[in-house]
C-alpha cells in the first residue's frame, strides 16, 4: 500500500512501506533496533523526536501533544507530506507513535 491512499494509521504494517532502522543513540539501548525493518512512519517520527532532542525531554511519552497539532501532523503523515520540519512539538510526535501502536492493536 502507498501511504496516503488510506493512511498509515490502523492498517496492517506489512502493507506499508518498510525501511531498515538505523538504530539510535547507544545510551538508549532499549530502543536499539538497528537493521530491523519497521514501518517508515515510525522511522520518520523517531527521527524527528531525536532531531529535536525529544529523547531527553522529561515525560515525552507521558505528556500528550496538543490535539490540533497531532491531527495536523497525522494528516501530513497520511498524505506523505511529513518532513522533519513539520513540527517541533516532540509531545505531538510521541503521541503519534502511541496512536500508531494503539490503532495497530485495535486492528489486530
Amino acid at each position: 500500500r502507498v501511504a496516503g491512499e488510506q493512511g498509515v494509521f490502523g492498517v496492517d504494517p506489512t502493507s506499508l512501506e518498510l525501511v531498515t532502522d538505523g538504530g539510535i543513540i547507544p545510551s538508549f539501548s532499549f530502543l536499539y533496533l538497528q537493521g530491523r525493518q519497521i514501518p517508515a512512519v515510525l522511522a520518520e517520527l523517531k527521527k524527528a523526536i531525536i532531531h529535536y532532542n525529544g529523547i531527553m525531554s522529561e515525560g515525552v511519552f507521558r505528556l500528550a501533544g496538543e490535539a490540533t497539532e497531532i491531527q495536523r501532523v497525522k494528516q501530513a503523515l497520511n498524505t506523505k507530506k511529513f518532513s522533519i520540519t513539520s513540527t517541533k512539538d516532540v509531545n505531538a510526535l510521541a503521541s503519534l507513535i502511541k496512536v500508531y501502536c494503539l490503532r495497530l492493536c485495535l486492528t489486530g
